[in-house]
């Protein structure tokens, strides 16, 4: 049975150019000098055969000493990133960093948070990486894939706005983490022939060992107004961004206790602290949301 001291396999490996660098120093809660926000890489997967341009936002925090007082190496990264490399933005894809984000320093993350206009919690996911190493282009290997260890939360069939299946499958990934913590995420199946292997070998409660790409792009939508009687048809744009975790290969059987299984009785220990967390979030953001609301006395 998995133990829970380092958490579960939860790597990522991105190598692609540094597109965009939005970091800002500050303090961290205790005064201490910190870098926080977020970069990006532009980099190619290639799946089947077919080349897909995809641009990762990576978050970054991270403060000038560790919690022991000490000094944290990725807070000279995050520096380096800022004062040495230069981003396609800054000077052009010819002057641009190449770099890799190697994958035990960079993993997947949950992220939760309540929407100011809907009031609701938003859960999304994203990239978090402590060290870059910049690299030769000649060197790089473009792509961005995920390597992970997940229990099966709950396996649907992707259904799309009409209500019709889509032929791929949404895996509700747990992802145990340090200290017990657990993320949730989906996960993807595209293939055919994997989401029948899948549904064939796979249940709830499975732990699995899955690996695939990084799909984060944007699609561009028209939608087109019939409501004219005359002249020409208007139309408008929206561009909505998608960000999946395509799976594309693993272990075709679940693992079994010897080889690192995660405990039913575990999992539903962790998911209830995660809910807490949850509403932690919920009440701190309802009570900040009360205090800045002005009080016209009536």
């Amino acid at each position: 049975m998995a133990k829970w001291e380092n958490g579960a396999v939860n790597e990522v490996v991105i190598d692609g150019i540094l597109s965009e660098v939005k970091l800002q120093e500050g303090t961290d809660k205790n005064g201490n000098p910190a870098i926080y926000g977020e970069y990006k890489v532009r980099t190619t997967n290639v799946v089947d055969g077919m080349e897909y341009k995809v641009e990762i936002p990576v978050r970054v925090y991270q403060s000038k000493v560790t919690k022991n007082n000490k000094d944290n190496p990725a807070y000279a990264t995050a520096q380096k990133i800022m004062k040495d490399y230069v981003s396609i933005a800054a000077g052009g894809e010819e002057k641009a960093t190449a770099i890799r984000l190697p994958e035990k320093s960079t993993s997947l993350q949950e992220n939760f948070f309540m929407s100011k206009t809907t009031k609701q919690m938003v859960f999304s996911s994203g990239i978090k990486a402590s060290f870059v190493n910049e690299i030769n282009k000649a060197d790089m290997k473009p792509g961005a894939r995920f390597k992970n260890i997940i229990v099966i939360g709950e396996m649907t069939d992707e259904i799309n706005k009409d209500d019709e299946e889509t032929g791929r499958l949404i895996i509700k990934g747990i992802i145990p983490q340090w200290g017990g913590k657990v993320d949730v995420i989906d996960f993807i199946v595209a293939n055919r022939k994997i989401v029948d292997l899948v549904k064939h070998n796979w249940q709830k409660g499975d732990t699995v060992l899955i690996g695939g790409y990084i799909n984060y792009i944007s699609i561009v939508e028209t939608k087109t107004d019939d409501s004219n009687t005359f002249g020409e048809v208007m139309q408008s744009q929206s561009t909505r961004s998608v960000r999946e975790y395509i799976i594309t290969g693993g272990h075709e059987e679940p693992l079994t206790e010897e080889e690192g299984a995660y405990s039913a009785d575990d999992i539903a220990v962790a998911l209830q602290e995660r809910q807490k967390r949850i509403e932690e979030a919920k009440n701190k953001a309802t009570a900040t949301e009360k205090k800045s609301t002005p009080n016209f006395g009536f």
